[in-house]
This record gives structure tokens, C-alpha cells and sequence, in this order.
């Protein structure tokens, strides 16, 4: 494909300089061509989008319905081809691939939905003959900064909240999955989307999300990222006096008490750990287990890892594509060899295709004798990796939980009602999970992250608009 921006009309960078993407499973194929964007991009998508809080966003709320419910049925009519390229950039199988677009139909809806829900509040006044309510107004100019992981399920909540709010957006993608974006604003835009309310930027500069988070037109911004980035993105907005709503990274564990039973953990570790080759922000990172299940869990996990099957997301044998970039394989790899050198007995399992050279293919990989304060256990590696850390006491297994600096997702199997309430008052995390694995999100429930993991308002779930609108408390009494 070779893409475009979009501002006010689809168009190449002001340079005209471009950067290509390779397919992750056969990185000597380039896939997409887009633009290189610069601060002159920025700043003509800031302008093409700055009326929109005032034009689409006096629409009605069922007229900016409408193009929603538009857009989530040409994303559902178009979800093959559009999940073909999905997979073809960022590496997942094409059945997964095809089911985030579907999905992320699913969430347009959601969103959409919103006008037929209540909005503001009455409240009774002091003052005789005066009635107050809320009202929530278009917030103004957003900046949505997404990932690869997941391009068209995590960004299509943050740009259908925007513009159902009545909100402008730039919109700046990862430079690993450009295509999948420029599809859905396409499904925008033929759904009815005006031209001058969203704006597509592409880039593989770390300096060209520095300057649109800090550029005076933008109002508030939402990242999904990594939590280096994330944490830059936070000071970038408070120095401007900007909301910011940051969901970063995470090391999920996943506690697996002395009554859980063996089957359903090793299910839930297998899936959570390597599905979408670990680069899931609630992927499972750690198997917090009780001694005297450890070694049959980690036999069978040894066992689950061995049939994985790694390939191109085109095979529809494949269980695991590759890894996104190199960058990403040569960090992954990383890691575990630190790991080893310190020690950790670091199992590979999984079947690589037949040349492996083509790709960046990387096995699964579950750590075992490691202590919880190891590099291994207490940062995110964010790739299919598991590390297993046996506990005696259950309150040693709390400890163990909460000891990283993340807090997005954790997950308890037990059938005990004890356990399940010490594990829910004590372990900090935004998501908690009780007998299902630390990944899924779900649109129409809250989702975010505490300590490192994220900061500011909760993404998804029914009150997702509220970042990204403005509030006003208004008086009203009757004229004579």
C-alpha cells in the first residue's frame, strides 16, 4: 500500500520524505510505504481539525451517532481485507487479525450508543425557581497516539470516544501498523465523517509525537504505549497545562493458589503469556504458583510450550506470528539471556517455521529459578514470556504480586471464597480476574492501570466520554 495522511484531504508529507514497512514474517517484503511526517505536518493537522469542537460538535448526538454506526458496518462488511493487511504489518494470525476488526466494529457501536444513554444531571438549587444541570460540551483538539499491538481495537476506542464527543482529532498511529489505521479513518470517512474533524499522521520520529503532544492546539491527549514513552507523554502534558489519559506497560501475574486446578492455569498461562506473542499490555508475565503445584504446572507448561506453533500470520497453522520489528527481537532476546547469564533456567519451546531467518521469529519461553526481585520477574518483557515464581504462604503470594512497578491486570485460580477476597482486597491492579486469564478487555466495562501501568481517567466502559469532553454546571431561572 502506498498510504497517505490525512488533513483535510489525503496527502503526502509537507517533505515529501516517506519510510516503508516491512512484514514482520518476511522482513525483505515491504508491505506499505506512508509518509514522513514533521513538525510542518503537525501543525497544518492541528489547524485542518481546530474548528471541528465547533461545527461537528453542534451537531446532534444521533447525527454524529449515525456516522459511527456508519463506520462499524463497513468495518464489519470490509474486515477480511482490512484484517489481511493488519496481520501482513503487525504479524498476528489473519483469523486473529480479522477479529480485532470485528471487534473493533463492536466498539464503534458501543461508543455510538452513548446518545441513547443519559447525559449530564439535575440537581435541586437553593435559590427558589432555579433548576441546575450538568451539560458536557466538546473538549476541543485531541491528540491519540496508539500502538501496534492491537491498531484497530485500542485506537477505535479512543477515536470513537473523541468524536462522539464532538471532539477534532490527530490521530498519530504506530509507524509499525499504518495501514490498519488509514483503513478505519477511510471507513470514516466514507461513512460520512467530515473532512476537517480527524487528521492521520504518520511517522517513525519519536520527535514527531513529542511535538504534537506539545503543540498549543492540542487540548488533551491519550496514549497507549510503552511506559518510557508514556512517562515522557505525562510531563509533556502537565507542562501544558493538557488532560492526559496514559495507559502504559505491565507484568501480569497471575496467582495460582494450592486449590486451583492444574488444566485450567496451564490453559490460562499458555493463552495468556503467548497469545498475540506476548505483546499484549495484560499479557501474563508471571505464574505466582503454589509450591506443591509448581512442578507439575511447569512440566505441562514446558509441555503446552513445545506445540506452539510459530510462522507467518498468513499460515492458517500459525498459533504465534512473529515478533514486530527487530528492535523487538533483539530486546526479547535480551532479556533472556540476562536472564541466564544470572542464572534462570529459561525453557524454549515452540516450533519455528522452516527458515526462521526470514522472520523475526522468537520461541516462547518460560523462566523458572528466578527470586521476584530478579530483573527477569520485575520488568516487562514485552514478548512471549512467562517467569514462574513458587510461593509457600498466600500472603507471601500477594507480596509477590504486587512486587513491580506495574498494576494493570492480575489474575487469581482458586475455589476458595477466602482466598478470592484477600486476593482482591490486597493485589493492586486496575483489572482484577478470578478463574480467567489476565488478557481481554472488554469495551463496555473501565479499563486502566495503576501504580506505573497508566494515569488519568479509565479508557472504555459507559463514562469513556467524559475525558474527552467538558463539563459546564448550568443555573437556569424562569424569565417573567
Amino acid at each position: 500500500m502506498d498510504g497517505m495522511n490525512f488533513s483535510d484531504g489525503w496527502r503526502d508529507s509537507r517533505s515529501g520524505a516517506r519510510y516503508d514497512r516491512e512484514d514482520p514474517a518476511h522482513t525483505a517484503t515491504v508491505v506499505a510505504s506512508f509518509p514522513e511526517s514533521d513538525a510542518e505536518d503537525v501543525d497544518h493537522a492541528v489547524r485542518a481539525v481546530a474548528d471541528a469542537p465547533t461545527t461537528w460538535g453542534r451537531l446532534g448526538a444521533h447525527e454524529r451517532r449515525g456516522v459511527l454506526d456508519r463506520a462499524a458496518g463497513l468495518l464489519r462488511e470490509r474486515a477480511s481485507a482490512i484484517g489481511d493487511d493488519l496481520s501482513a504489518e503487525e504479524g498476528k494470525p489473519v483469523a486473529e487479525a480479522r477479529g480485532e476488526v470485528l471487534r473493533a466494529a463492536d466498539v464503534f457501536a458501543y461508543v455510538a450508543s452513548s446518545a441513547d444513554r443519559e447525559c449530564g444531571q439535575v440537581f435541586r438549587s437553593q435559590r427558589p425557581g432555579v433548576t441546575l444541570t450538568t451539560q458536557q460540551r466538546p473538549l476541543g483538539v485531541v491528540a491519540a497516539i496508539t500502538p501496534f499491538n492491537f491498531p484497530a481495537f485500542v485506537s477505535s476506542g479512543k477515536i470513537a470516544a473523541a468524536l462522539m464527543a464532538g471532539d477534532g482529532v490527530v490521530w498519530k498511529p504506530s509507524p509499525l501498523t499504518p495501514m490498519t489505521g488509514a483503513h478505519v479513518v477511510t471507513a470514516l470517512l466514507d461513512a460520512g465523517l467530515p473532512t476537517d474533524v480527524l487528521a492521520y499522521l504518520t511517522g517513525t520520529s519519536a520527535g514527531l509525537g513529542e511535538y504534537l503532544v506539545s503543540h498549543p492546539g492540542i487540548d488533551a491527549v491519550t496514549f497507549t504505549g510503552s511506559s518510557r514513552v508514556g512517562a515522557l507523554v505525562e510531563v509533556a502534558a502537565a507542562r501544558g497545562g493538557k488532560r492526559a489519559q496514559v495507559e502504559k506497560g505491565g507484568n501480569n501475574p497471575l496467582v495460582a493458589a494450592a486449590d486451583a486446578d492444574v488444566e485450567r492455569v496451564v490453559a490460562a498461562v499458555l493463552e495468556g503469556a503467548f497469545g498475540g506473542t506476548g505483546q499484549k499490555c495484560t499479557a501474563t508475565g508471571r505464574l505466582v504458583v503454589a509450591r506443591a503445584l509448581h512442578d507439575d504446572v511447569v512440566d505441562a507448561l514446558r509441555a503446552g510450550a513445545l506445540d506452539v506453533v510459530v510462522g507467518p500470520g498468513s499460515d492458517p497453522d500459525t498459533r504465534m506470528g512473529p515478533i514486530v520489528s527487530l528492535p523487538a527481537q533483539q530486546s526479547y532476546e535480551r532479556s533472556l539471556a540476562a536472564a541466564e547469564a544470572a542464572g534462570a533456567d529459561v525453557f524454549r519451546g515452540g516450533r519455528l517455521p522452516g527458515d526462521p531467518s526470514g522472520g523475526y521469529f522468537v520461541r516462547p519461553a518460560i523462566v523458572t529459578g528466578v527470586d521476584p526481585g530478579d530483573d527477569i520477574a520485575r520488568d516487562e518483557v514485552f514478548g512471549p514470556c512467562v517467569t514462574v515464581l513458587p510461593f509457600d504462604d498466600f500472603e507471601d503470594a500477594i507480596t509477590i504480586a504486587n512486587g513491580t512497578p506495574y498494576g494493570l491486570s492480575a489474575a487469581l485460580f482458586s475455589d476458595s471464597l477466602h482466598t478470592t477476597e484477600a486476593f482482591l482486597a490486597s493485589v493492586r491492579a486496575g483489572t482484577l480476574a478470578v478463574n480467567v486469564p489476565t488478557t481481554g478487555v472488554e469495551a463496555h466495562v473501565p479499563f486502566g492501570g495503576l501504580k506505573d501501568s497508566g494515569s488519568g481517567p479509565r479508557e472504555w466502559g459507559p463514562d469513556a466520554l467524559s475525558f474527552y469532553s467538558a463539563e459546564s454546571t448550568v443555573a437556569v431561572a424562569a424569565g417573567r
